[in-house]
């Protein structure tokens, strides 16, 4: 009974042992924070488009050093906040997601900074059934 119970043991072990590798591989791809936007992107950021069809007209986000950042929704002409906690990093693109406190909509942006003085954000917010989408937005930091 003792030597069944030992090799049961031991075959745990290793299953557990190769699991905690594959995770270690996997997360091998995440490099600084997991969530919150690196304090190297504070600032403001301001969409660099004109076109007026554009979701993203006149929009702007300001990166807080602490990762947390305000998201100037100008189609709704509403500012948002996201905690660090709900920005998640996962190689170079940081996903950032708000649901309203009365579960009215969802809004979740993907936001690529190809440089420390640019961004592309993809938008999606999803109210009910229907999902307003819009996506490589431009955004380039505005001088300090």
């Amino acid at each position: 009974m003792l030597r069944k119970l030992l090799i049961t043991s031991l075959v745990f072990a290793a299953l557990f042992t190769v699991s905690c590798e594959k995770v270690k591989e996997a997360a091998g791809e995440i490099t600084g924070s997991v969530t919150g936007i690196e304090s190297t992107y504070a600032g403001t950021w301001n969409a660099a488009t004109e076109n007026i069809d554009s979701i993203f007209v006149g929009s702007k986000m300001t990166v807080n050093d602490d990762g947390s950042m305000v998201y100037r929704d100008m189609s709704v002409k509403e500012d948002i906040s996201f905690k660090s906690i709900a920005i998640v990093k996962l190689g170079d693109t940081y996903t950032a997601t708000y649901t309203a406190p009365d579960d009215s909509y969802t809004l979740t942006l993907i936001i690529k900074f190809t440089s420390e003085s640019q961004a592309t954000i993809n938008y999606s917010k999803k109210i009910g059934n229907i999902t307003t989408k819009e996506d490589n937005g431009i955004f380039n930091k505005q001088a300090q």
